[in-house]
This record gives structure tokens, sequence and C-alpha cells, in this order.
């Protein structure tokens, strides 16, 4: 996760407190900073309700300790203890211009290195390997099956539309393909959505998403449905196992429950992640930037998955030391499904 932070302080624009912009009231005080963070969550975040987050009592509980604060290493913990309450892996506070860490309010405090996956031990399970890309790797598996890997969806459709092309004509006569996100950390729902749409014969619903829009905790913009469509020049619907992991989040879980939708996918690996929403970036009066988890994305059936993320029909992973002395679980697991 903390790759995918840093990818996403560079992508978004960020956005200053909207009171800091309006009313100069806000200075950089110890209080000032505080109000501009409860209310920046208070005004914008989408699953209060969701994660049954009591915001209000949460601001009785630690306003009365901003008084208190004498120092930035005292506002920095006061933030974390506060922030602690979502456990949301896609809320964090990034202290900067300080040497102060990061404040991670999920889960990704503890997974800051994978060891379950490796590429290099990916690579000795490989006949052949090609990287076309910085983001997309593929070759071939041994039982003629082909092997796709993405690590973003960071790149233009035009360039990821040429890419599936070229990649799928080289793979057309593979029996069965796996795809491999257990590195995936986010990146474009678009793309996600357009690339799932290489592997599916017919339109099908994946996912409904709705966005903050008015000062109450259930104020939503209208659901947008997302469905998983035919695109490009071709499709491949032979049997492909879609291997996920808990590295795998926000745009590979979105592309998780696309490529669900398709008859010719299987799930194997581990449960992913669950941070699936859109976020903004702001900035408290200080310069710290903080995210914000704006909407409310729900699978096909209405279920709303964040901080529980979307379980594998087969649970297959290596331990640390599995991994290291190059054995992979979910890679094996799938050549044992598709052979």
């Amino acid at each position: 996760m903390k790759s995918l932070i840093n990818t996403i302080i560079a992508l978004l624009i960020l956005t200053s407190c909207e009171k800091a912009l309006i009313h100069p009231e806000y200075s950089n005080t110890a209080a000032d900073n505080f109000e501009c963070l409860w209310n920046n969550y208070d005004r914008n975040y989408g699953q209060f309700i969701i994660r049954n987050i009591n915001w209000d009592s949460l601001y009785d509980a630690y306003r009365p300790q901003v008084d208190e604060i004498s120092s930035e290493e005292e506002l920095h913990t006061l933030f974390r203890n506060l922030l602690s309450n979502f456990h949301d892996d896609h809320v964090f506070l990034d202290p900067a211009g300080s040497k102060l860490p990061r404040i991670e309010s999920g889960r990704s405090d503890t997974m800051i290195i994978q060891t379950d996956f490796l590429p290099e031990t990916v690579s000795k399970y490989l006949d052949t390997e090609k990287q076309y890309s910085e983001h997309l790797w593929y070759g071939m598996l041994s039982g003629n099956i082909g092997y796709i890997r993405m690590d973003v969806f960071a790149d233009s459709k035009s360039f990821i539309s040429k890419a599936f092309d070229e990649v799928l004509k080289e793979l057309e006569n593979t029996k069965a393909l796996v795809f491999d996100i257990r590195k995936l950390e986010g990146g474009d729902d678009r793309l996600a959505k357009y690339i799932a749409g290489r592997f599916t014969r017919e339109s099908r619903l994946y996912m409904t998403t709705r966005k903050r829009n008015g000062p109450a905790h259930d104020d939503f913009e209208t659901p947008l449905k997302w469905t998983v469509d035919r695109e490009g020049s071709s499709q491949y619907i032979k049997p492909v196992v879609l291997l996920t992991g808990r590295f795998t989040a926000s745009a590979g879980e979105t592309f998780t429950w696309a490529m669900n939708e398709n008859e010719n996918v299987i799930q194997v690996g581990d449960t992913t992640l669950g941070a699936f929403s859109d976020i903004i970036v702001m900035e408290l009066p200080n310069g710290w930037l903080h995210t914000v988890s704006v909407g409310d994305y729900r699978d096909a059936g209405g279920t709303n998955l964040e901080g529980t993320g979307i379980a594998p029909l087969y649970i297959a992973r290596s331990s640390k030391s599995e991994t290291l002395a190059g054995i992979d679980r979910g890679l094996e697991k799938a050549l044992e499904l598709l052979n």
C-alpha cells in the first residue's frame, strides 16, 4: 500500500481545506488544524453509516484534548488516535514537511512488505516471460497456459487497448490463462472495467457506486451502475484463473468484481484488502495532507465489502518461507485447476 499512497499523492490534485479557502479564520493552530481535519471528513467521508462511526461523539471525545497540545508531536498523536477509528485503508495522513511518520488508519501499517508473492518466484514457473510495459508482464506456463500480471491501472485507455490487442494475440492459442493481480494496489476503475471486458461474453452488472454530495452523512448522489461489457477487438473467453491477495486493493478490487461476473473466470488466492472507494486528498493549514474516502461502493448484489474484501473461491497462499524458497501456492493451485 505504501507505493500506492505515493502514487495517489502524485496523481491527484491536492484540494486545500474548504474553510481555509473561503473563511480566513482558519489559521495554523492546533485547534484550527483539528477543526479543519474533522470538518473535511464530516462533509466528505462516504462511509460513516457503513462503518457505524459516530463522528460527532468522536469530536466530543477528542476536541477537549486539543487545548492541552503544545507540540507538533502531540497533535500528530491526537490525529493518529482519531483516525484509527476509521479502520479504512484509504484513510491516511501524511505530515508533509515534518519528520513525523505517516498515519495509517487501516491495516496498511502491518502490511508494509508483501510476503506471499515475489516476481522472482513466479518466474521459476514460467516457460517464457516478457515485460510489455512498466506495469504489464505476460508469458507462458506449462500445459499451454498463458500468464498475465499487472501491478497498477495507470496507463491511458488507448495504450491498454493496444497492449491487450497484442498480448491476447500472442496468447490466443493457449488453452487457459492466469491473470495475476496479487500486487495490483489500485489505479483507474475505468481501465479495470475495460480490461475485464476483454474476458467477457456478455454484459453484466458488477458494481454500483455513489459519492457524498451534501452535508448530512447520508447525502449521496444517484448511484452509478457499472457493467462489464465486451471491449476491444477480441475477447479471451477460455478458462481464466484470477489470482488475488491481500495487496489487491482499490481498482484491483473493482476489477475483481468485474472479472467475477465473467462465467469463464475463477478467483483463487487470498481475500483482497477491502478498500474500494475513490478518495480525495486534502490539506490542513499546517500543510499536512490527508485522504478522504468519498464513496459507497457495492457489488452486483448490493453488498458493501469495505474493510472485508472479496474472498476467493479457492484459498491458496504461500508463507514467507515458502515464497523465499521459490514456492508459489497460489500459482500452483491455478495450474492444478486449469490442468
